[in-house]
């Protein structure tokens, strides 16, 4: 049976790794796709057997899903518009003014962007010592934007710290600020 089952499968997660490669992702065909699965639960429906592979399968569609959400190559259109007036102002100064408010703190997360560093690689980085470096990390730690893997092991950005410098490429794209002219 499952050598029935199998190339539809494939060929239903290709169609969703294929919308994600080519930034096609959209509430319309992650909508395509989901009734192409309804359908093969229809057909299915009379099998025992296929109702376990269709209900793993389903459950790995919306984890993959769900993935995708979180790392930011797929977010559902809302209808929900958020208004100037509706911007929760101690939430957004608790999240952006404080962990943002130093430039040495967004080179700690761009630095941290793509894969975890130890202390001394930061150090290097940032060429701030000690209890100076340690002030910094620990004001993004406590904004939860990285976390520490273990005591003495590597700093890492956790989704919020992605998220946070994923709006600000947004920012600066809308604020037309040129990079090359950094101070």
């Amino acid at each position: 049976m499952w050598e029935h089952c199998e190339p539809i499968y494939i060929d239903y997660f290709d169609s969703l790794s294929g919308y994600a490669k080519k930034g096609e992702l959209s509430d319309t065909n992650i909508s395509s796709l989901r009734d192409k699965f309804d359908k093969m639960k229809e057909l299915a429906s009379e099998s025992k057997q296929c109702s376990n592979c269709l209900q793993h399968a389903e459950t790995c569609f919306e984890t993959q899903i769900e993935m995708l959400q979180k790392m930011n190559f797929y977010q559902p259109d809302s209808n929900e518009q958020i208004q100037v007036r509706d911007l929760p102002e101690e939430q957004i100064s608790i999240l952006i003014g404080d962990p943002l408010s130093s430039a040495v703190r967004v080179q700690i997360l761009k630095a941290l962007y793509d894969e975890g560093k130890s202390f001394t690689t930061l150090s290097k980085l940032t060429k701030l010592c000690g209890g100076n470096l340690l002030f910094h990390l620990d004001k993004l730690q406590s904004k939860g934007l990285i976390r520490q893997r273990e005591e003495r092991g590597e700093y890492q950005i956790v989704l919020q710290g992605h998220n946070l410098l994923n709006s600000l490429i947004d920012i600066v794209k809308i604020q037309g600020i040129d990079k090359s002219k950094q101070d």
